[in-house]
Order: C-alpha cells, then sequence, then structure tokens
C-alpha cells in the first residue's frame, strides 16, 4: 500500500499544547511527580509557565523535602 500512514498507536505523539516546548510526561520528579520538561508543570493541560514556573516547581520540592 504505498502512500497509507501506518497507525502504531492510538495516541498522539509529540503533541505541543499550551505553549509548551515539551510533551506531557517528559519530566518526573520524585517529590512532585510527572510533568512537563520546559516549565516542570505537573498540571496536565495547564499552559507553560516557563523559567518562573521552574523556580516555583523547584521551591515546592525544596519545601517538600524539608518536611
Amino acid at each position: 500500500m504505498r502512500g497509507s500512514k501506518i497507525i502504531r498507536s492510538r495516541y498522539e505523539e509529540d503533541v505541543m499544547i499550551n505553549d509548551h516546548l515539551a510533551v506531557w510526561g517528559s519530566w518526573y520528579n520524585k517529590y512532585l511527580g510527572w510533568g512537563y520538561s520546559c516549565c516542570y508543570s505537573t498540571q496536565k493541560l495547564s499552559y507553560c509557565s516557563g523559567l518562573k514556573g521552574r523556580e516555583k516547581a523547584l521551591a515546592k520540592e525544596f519545601k517538600l523535602k524539608a518536611e
């Protein structure tokens, strides 16, 4: 079948949404869980918060480690 597309998964891959530069699940932290590697957001379908989001996530991680 020439020109036909082979579907290997029922899920789309490498789809960037809400201004993210990475896909959901591209980052993992044992205190915060799965998220986006571009901003460390652990809320799926959230908008990318960039470096400010990373700073907030790292502060949250530091607080959780201290407990």
